[in-house]
């Protein structure tokens, strides 16, 4: 059985966030559902759309780590990596001077990146001369890269790719219109340096909200909709995805076609009872109900919301030195994982609906002993 300490608990159900996972482990874990099989599909553009929580950064991480086991050209972009590189015009007010502005900017990182990649030890030296070239001048330094490099490696230069990972692209967003502005510029940018030479390629992650308004506010996004990958989760992979973090924690090998056979009581019976309570033992409708009922009635079908839920329950173990998660500690975390899903809702709607705290906060039961855990869940999974 394990101990629960910070460590272990961060290493048996994940980090909240994919890109601080350690790779090996991330590996290991990664549940792989439909829309993977899109992300790494041979097309030049990949947009992926959902909410928070769904798991975007985490499939553009293990297709970046796909291609790294592979020996393809990837680079990962983060938000400090795009704000380095973005336009100077950024502000303008045409959206046209706004592409031009991100187009020179991804290309003088293409170039200096690809440069870096050929000449590590003097690639410095050439660094202010790249930041200053017109795009059509970095596009010729990287496509003579991407040559030279297929040729000290002996393959045919058009079978060569690079691709640009970006992602979280949208920290910081306020809905306002400068917002709007640069992300479609973004993504115009993008589609007009990935036309010409299919070999350069992206990948990013947007969430549901930004590319909505994005998408309503730019008529010209109608020509990245065919990119666009909708991330969906449902409870059932929810319940998976668990099981198999927890199976590999444990050092057994999995099948995922032999997981996914499973039914739902036969995975609690066997994988989840390793670290948590098989019957939910507690007051209320969820009383003497399986332990995947409770748990799935409260995921939104979001992956983060059960590893949180998960990290929650395994913490007020550890404080009672339990060797699992017993129905006690799992409802002690309610009140607290409720609370915090409920400010996620507000931050995360806050710029479309205003008033949703308010809203929400009067939703609310008006009895003195109720559990916060109900406000947000949902019809027990059967």
């Amino acid at each position: 059985m394990p101990k629960f300490d910070d460590e272990t608990i961060e290493t048996l159900f994940g980090a909240d966030d994919a890109e601080h996972e350690k790779p090996e482990r991330f590996k290991q874990y990664f549940f792989y559902n439909g829309a993977y099989d899109s992300v790494v599909s041979n097309l030049a553009i990949r947009v992926l759309v959902g909410h928070k929580g769904v798991g975007k950064s985490a499939l553009l991480k293990r297709a970046f780590l796909a291609d790294s086991e592979a020996s393809k050209i990837a680079f990962w972009l983060q938000s400090g990596d795009i704000d380095a590189i973005r336009p100077i015009n950024s502000t303008a007010s045409s959206l046209v001077a706004r592409i031009e502005g991100w187009k020179q900017g991804i290309s003088a990182f293409l170039a200096s990146s690809l440069l870096k990649l050929l000449d590590p030890e003097t690639y410095e030296s050439t660094l202010d001369k790249i930041r200053s070239g017109s795009t059509a001048s970095l596009r010729e330094v990287y496509t003579r890269a991407i040559e030279i490099y297929a040729k000290e490696r002996g393959v045919d230069p058009g079978a060569v790719t690079v691709t640009l990972y970006i992602d979280d692209i949208d920290r910081g967003w306020t809905a306002n219109s400068e917002d709007i502005k640069n992300i479609s510029a973004l993504l115009n940018a993008m589609r007009d340096i990935a036309g010409p030479d299919d070999r350069i390629r992206f990948r990013i992650g947007l969430r549901s909200d930004v590319y909505f308004l994005v998408r309503t506010s730019d008529e010209s996004t109608d020509k990245i909709e065919r990119n666009v990958i909708w991330i969906k989760w449902n409870n059932d992979e929810i319940l998976r995805l668990a099981a198999k973090r927890i199976q590999t924690f444990f050092k057994v090998e999995v099948d995922e076609k032999a997981l996914k056979a499973l039914q739902q009581p036969q995975i609690t019976q066997t994988i989840l009872s390793k670290v948590i309570d098989p019957v939910f033992r507690g007051k209320g409708h969820w009383d003497n109900r399986p332990i995947h009922n409770v748990l799935l009635s409260l995921t939104r079908a979001r992956p983060r919301d059960l590893v949180k839920l998960f990290h929650g329950a395994a913490r007020r173990a550890q404080s009672r030195n339990h060797q699992i998660i017993s129905s006690e500690d799992l409802d002690d975390s309610f009140q607290s994982y409720s609370q915090e899903r409920l400010q996620d809702i507000i931050n995360e709607f806050r710029t479309e609906l205003p008033q949703i705290e308010n809203l929400l906060l009067n939703m609310r039961p008006t009895k003195k002993q109720y559990r916060t855990a109900e406000i947000i869940s949902f019809r027990p999974t059967d």
